[in-house]
């Protein structure tokens, strides 16, 4: 299994490489979970791409998913950030216009969340994401189609990586 976020009181994780979406639920009763998977139209890929990594991320209730595309030649660089929305009637991926109202994610190699951006003190409609083995902070901004880094200082080693901190309220 690979991506693994619990949406809508279910648990919800890609059986990488199948074409199947598992979902574990725990209601009504928490003596009798059920499991079950289905196929979902999945994300083609870029011809140009040999590694990505994704993340799935639940914002109120709707599940997205945020792909990362690498070159071929350094995987390393982010050529592409791609998010796409589940839409559980059609059980497909479909291209996400934005994040939501007020909505950023925060995403990094072990965890995608989404929280509202007013209260982060973010700008909305981004994805704020770490990479592994590189200090930066890059954020694309999904309505521009663009991405910035920001970088900590020279003093701090290329190959160092934040540590991304969630309050708890």
């Amino acid at each position: 299994m690979g991506w693994l976020t619990a949406s809508g009181g279910k648990l919800f994780a890609d059986l990488e490489w199948s074409g199947k979406m598992a979902t574990l639920e725990f209601s009504p009763s928490p003596a009798t979970p059920t499991l079950a998977s289905a196929p979902l139209a999945m994300v083609p890929c870029p011809a140009w791409c040999n590694h990505w990594n994704s993340s799935l991320v639940d914002s109120r209730g709707e599940l997205f998913v945020v792909h990362f595309r690498n070159s071929l030649l350094c995987q390393r660089t982010v050529l592409l950030v791609q998010v796409h929305l589940l839409d559980s009637t059609r059980r497909a991926w479909v291209k996400a216009d934005g994040l939501g109202s007020n909505r950023v994610f925060l995403v990094t190699s072990q965890f995608g969340v989404s929280m509202a951006a007013d209260e982060a003190g973010l700008e909305e409609n981004c994805i704020y994401f770490t990479k592994s083995d590189d200090k930066g902070l890059y954020v694309y901004d999904v309505g521009q189609g663009t991405t910035a880094l920001y970088d900590p200082g020279e003093d701090i080693p290329d190959s160092m990586e934040p540590i991304l901190l969630m309050p708890v309220s």
